[in-house]
């Protein structure tokens, strides 16, 4: 086996383990996204390891777009998004 097939099973190896850890999360952040702020962040301190590479992210930035009440509706949003771009 050459060098550069080694390196192109390297880097397709990597890359699905990339695409693995985003599914997961995005798993995750799905469920949290029915949770209001304090559920959220009581999940995210318990699962802390699903979470790893992304805790900054979830903490600062997906955890204050929800409500004090309930979670947000990121089915809603998610549907005007395909609609606006047609996806």
């Amino acid at each position: 086996m050459s060098p550069n097939e080694k390196n192109i099973i390297l880097l397709l190896s990597q890359e699905k383990k990339i695409l693995h850890k985003l599914r997961d999360l995005s798993i995750s952040l799905e469920k949290m996204s029915s949770m209001n702020k304090k559920e959220a962040l009581d999940y995210l301190f318990k699962n802390h390891k699903e979470f790893k590479g992304a805790i900054h992210y979830v903490k600062n930035d997906f955890i204050p777009m929800l409500s004090k009440k309930k979670g947000r509706d990121f089915v809603k949003l998610g549907e005007s998004i395909n609609k606006k771009y047609e996806l």
